[in-house]
């Protein structure tokens, strides 16, 4: 929590905390009533995910630019502000 207020104030955090508690009940309430989000022929137009090779993935990701070195130095200045 301490870490989360040194971005956010206390209404932004209240924000947060009310809107993922409000998805996360939304969720269960409707697996609980086994509804579905969408019909099943708009379900049918949506092609299955491509299968990652979870190495390919990590070495994506370590490749980013929120990994270089001069931007972790820059986001660390801007947090010191």
């Amino acid at each position: 929590m301490a870490e989360l207020k040194t971005h956010f104030n206390d209404i932004q955090v209240l924000e947060i905390t009310m809107v993922s508690g409000f998805f996360s009940f939304w969720n269960r309430f409707n697996d609980a009533m086994e509804l579905d989000i969408e019909d099943a022929d708009n379900m049918n137009r949506f092609k299955k995910s491509k299968v990652l090779d979870p190495a390919d993935y990590v070495a994506y990701m370590r490749s980013c630019w929120w990994n270089a070195e001069d931007a972790l130095d820059e986001y660390q200045a801007k947090a010191a502000e």
